[in-house]
């Protein structure tokens, strides 16, 4: 399925606020020898008779740089895996080497100087995908020592704010992109509404926990909707836990032990606690091994469930015979890319193949595929990343070459973390390929299944529009925000708020913002921006909007007593409760640094 116009809205949205959250929080404060000291102690306490062989074993081959994606597509010799790990190899011979003493008297300590040179090697040059340490002859596991890398700055507070957020919004709120229990029930309705599905959750006497990821609440629907329309066609007993659903764990793609283990034993006690025999993880590539490899290692035995996922069980059905579907009509003509943690780390190859065969589609396989396969060039939070961007474009045009010379149509995923980064390459060059879930393409071709109904109910949405009538200067304070000179209090607020004109300086912003309320026929007022600065503003007088934002009364005097964060608008939207009746979204695809100050607007908004 390719995206519609409200999942291109929604894309829009979630893209630009994804790539909005450096900044949000604040940076760790903390002296620079304990940064250093800290940072040895993991790579220290990290340390073992593997990690010393793995570190002593290069002999300069160079096969890991030409399995690099980066280096492939850049020829830029900084993207060398193993050099990635010339810091700790330092540390383990000055600390823990034989020659330890004589070591220490010819070569000095780390610095938090060579600290922050590694940070982009780990973090924005670096997606942990594999590929080097399944070329390298000598078997070093240089994606592993590269997390271990990652360790080590986090508790040297020096990873990237945009992973530092998701790992603080996962240990608070068990939460990402703020995708609690209250969103995930009402997207939940709206598929019950729209397409008549049983969804189940909390339910007794379940053989099979399904999880799910805020990227599919949010976003990716059409994943989620196809995996509960299959568990439901198969007749199996499924359920989703009200209060352990989310899949993604940023712990493990941040470094940080705590966010992985309390985000791995949420999930595994609720397993437990009912008696499930599957964990069935979604469309998340790095969902997989947390749960399937490194949870039993946290929980300290072995676990009493099985984990697969999707595609894996899906696939498995299909090659047991248990799970039928309708062909694609057609002949259509696809390419398949096996996300790394899937298939290089998990061996999880076949079942996607066989769904492709049951669907009838001609499967044209990329030069690299199986545990070959070339990353999607986003992986392990990579995606986040603003100053990863150009090292992410280089991975997405390394693949397309492949994608391209296979002449697909489509190209097949089964991580929603690839999908999102592959369409978010598209937007950045003249790529056009369709982009299909594994999970969507089997939901949608179920034998028999019920069509969408059209009576949609909207959930906090007027039906009828209302005349906009003149504003009161001496209205309350919720009805006269976008008067005249409630927007003039405002530009000022605007123009003095330097976290939102700077940015937008830097990238010559311009445009004209209408706000008003949900169910106006027209916007209240208006700013004209210039440059990131407002120029002019007032009363709405038919001016041609970049953007038209609508919120309840409600929402925007909450929002004016405190400012909304990324988490916050998110949510906002994706419920309905705030709209952009009109939205530059391809300003905001192409420009994503133009999320950040949008959200600290709302700041200079209270102020008004």
């Amino acid at each position: 399925m390719s995206m519609d116009k409200k999942m291109q809205d929604s894309f829009a949205m979630f893209y630009g606020m994804s790539q909005s959250l450096e900044g949000q929080v604040e940076p760790v404060e903390m002296e620079d020898i304990l940064r250093v000291a800290k940072a040895k102690e993991v790579f220290i306490n990290k340390a073992s008779r593997d990690t010393a062989l793995n570190l002593d074993a290069c002999v300069n081959c160079g096969w890991c740089a030409e399995a690099c994606q980066f280096y492939v597509a850049s020829g830029d010799p900084k993207f060398t895996p193993v050099a990635k790990l010339n810091l700790m190899k330092k540390v383990q011979k000055r600390e823990l080497g034989p020659l330890r003493g004589l070591y220490k008297m010819f070569t000095k300590d780390i610095t938090v100087d060579d600290l922050k040179e590694l940070q982009p090697k780990v973090f924005d040059d670096c997606t942990m995908c594999g590929r080097c340490s399944m070329i390298c002859p000598m078997g070093i596991d240089i994606s592993e020592l590269v997390h271990t890398n990652r360790e080590a700055l986090l508790e040297a507070g020096m990873i990237p704010s945009s992973l530092d957020y998701m790992c603080r919004e996962q240990d608070k709120e068990g939460t990402i992109f703020g995708a609690g229990e209250k969103l995930l029930d009402y997207r939940l309705d709206e598929l019950k509404e729209e397409y008549g599905v049983d969804i189940y959750m909390d339910k007794p006497d379940s053989d099979i926990l399904m999880l799910t990821s805020g990227l599919d609440i949010h976003l990716f629907n059409d994943a989620m909707l196809g995996t509960i329309k299959t568990l439901d066609h198969l007749k199996v007993k499924w359920t989703l836990c009200s209060h352990a659903f989310e899949g993604a764990n940023f712990g493990l793609l941040a470094g940080s032990d705590k966010t992985q283990k309390h985000s791995t034993l949420t999930i595994v006690n609720a397993a437990i606690e009912m008696g499930v025999k599957l964990v069935l993880t979604p469309e998340c590539g790095h969902t997989y091994p947390a749960m399937r490899w490194a949870a039993a290692e946290i929980y300290g035995k072995p676990l009493p469930f099985e984990v697969m996922t999707v595609s894996e069980y899906f696939g498995q059905q299909i090659m047991e015979g248990k799970l039928k579907l309708n062909k694609v009509p057609g002949n259509k003509v696809v390419t398949l890319h096996d996300p790394c943690k899937v298939g290089r780390h998990g061996g999880v190859f076949e079942e996607a193949r066989a769904v492709i065969h049951e669907l009838g589609l001609e499967l044209h396989e990329t030069e690299s595929n199986r545990e070959l396969n070339y990353c999607c060039g986003g992986g392990a939070g990579n995606f986040l990343i603003h100053s990863a961007a150009a090292t992410r474009k280089l991975g997405f045009q390394n693949k397309m070459i492949e994608v391209k010379d296979t002449g697909a149509e489509s190209l097949v995923v089964s991580c929603g973390s690839c999908r999102l980064n592959f369409e978010a390459g598209k937007l950045d060059s003249n790529e056009t390929i369709e982009i299909e879930s594994i999970a969507a393409l089997v939901g949608e071709n179920l034998p028999g299944q019920k069509q969408p109904t059209d009576n949609k109910k909207v959930i906090s949405e007027p039906t009828k529009q209302k005349q906009t009538q003149p504003l009161d200067e001496n209205e309350s304070a919720s009805i006269g925000r976008f008067s005249e000179s409630w927007m003039i209090s405002f530009k000022k607020a605007w123009n003095d708020t330097a976290k939102v004109t700077e940015p937008l300086a830097a990238i010559n912003f311009d445009s004209n913002i209408g706000y008003g309320f949900l169910g106006d026929d027209k916007p209240r007022g208006v700013l004209q921006v210039k440059n990131g600065h407002v120029v002019s503003t007032g009363n709405y007088q038919g001016e041609k909007l970049n953007w038209d934002i609508r919120a309840s009364e409600k929402l925007w005097e909450k929002w004016h007593q405190s400012p909304p964060n990324m988490t916050a608008i998110g949510l906002a939207y994706t419920m309905r409760k705030m709209q952009f009746i009109q939205g530059d979204y391809a300003a905001m695809l192409t420009e994503p640094r133009m999320a950040g100050p949008f959200i600290k607007s709302f700041e200079a908004m209270s102020k008004a």
